[in-house]
């Protein structure tokens, strides 16, 4: 069975970076002012947890939560996050990465 869970007149921006650590789908926005990043939690619903500028990394998940990179090191926010759905986005590392 297929079903829409998302759609945005903008769908040709939205990008699929992963999934969190219970198969909730994390997409991304592309945008000319911060990129937002959002859980799609059910069809037709979407929780924005998350914004910034600059390219995001695919996600990676352990035991900790959904790890995600910020990999523009022109936005004033790049570094490594943290995210689960208790606590939400943490920055962990505020050091420039670079892209893997």
């Amino acid at each position: 069975t297929m079903a829409t869970w998302l759609t945005k007149d903008f769908s040709d921006s939205m990008e699929l970076i992963g999934f969190d650590g219970a198969g909730v789908p994390l997409v991304v926005l592309a945008s000319h002012g911060p990129a937002p990043v959002f859980a799609v939690t059910s069809p037709g619903n979407a929780v924005e947890i998350f914004s910034a500028q600059g390219p995001l990394s695919e996600t990676m998940n352990d035991q900790l939560g959904t790890w995600f990179a910020v990999v523009d090191n022109a936005s004033p926010v790049p570094g490594l996050y943290l995210y689960t759905s208790r606590r939400g986005v943490r920055q962990i590392n505020s050091l420039p990465v670079l892209p893997a």
